[in-house]
């Protein structure tokens, strides 16, 4: 299968995932920091909310794992790679508006991808119920 062959929602759905991947990893990085500095939250509070977060990550990465199995596909890892690459792209990206211009810009570029991720989604989604 060509990369041409490949639908156009297909595409557009991967674009998406990039983005909200980008949104959320400029946050994740950042996210104890701002709740200590920012919100004054105590460490307490932000050792809990990191705790919950990797229980289910690990959790999601039981299922995934499973499912990888049972499909026998490349699909996962082609996501993976893409994903990995948005993370490294969000890392940099995000370290470089927090030491460019300050915490909320971070966080304002991350509910910008956010944002383009749920408009794509929402596209993909009208462009399906019409027959696309």
């Amino acid at each position: 299968m060509t990369l041409l062959a490949i639908p156009r929602s297909i595409w557009a759905l991967g674009l998406v995932s990039m983005l909200m991947d980008t949104s959320s990893e400029m946050i994740h990085g950042l996210l104890p920091v701002f709740l200590v500095s920012v919100l004054g939250a105590s460490t307490l509070a932000v050792g809990l909310i990191e705790g919950i977060a990797e229980a289910t990550a690990s959790i999601t990465k039981i299922f995934s794992g499973t499912l990888s199995d049972y499909l026998r596909g490349t699909a996962f890892g082609v996501f993976n790679l893409v994903s990995g690459s948005a993370m490294l792209v969000a890392s940099v990206l995000a370290g470089w508006l927090w030491d460019q211009y300050s915490a909320p810009a971070t966080f304002y570029a991350g509910a910008g991808f956010a944002a383009l991720a749920l408009l794509g989604f929402s596209k993909t989604l009208t462009g399906r119920s019409q027959g696309a």
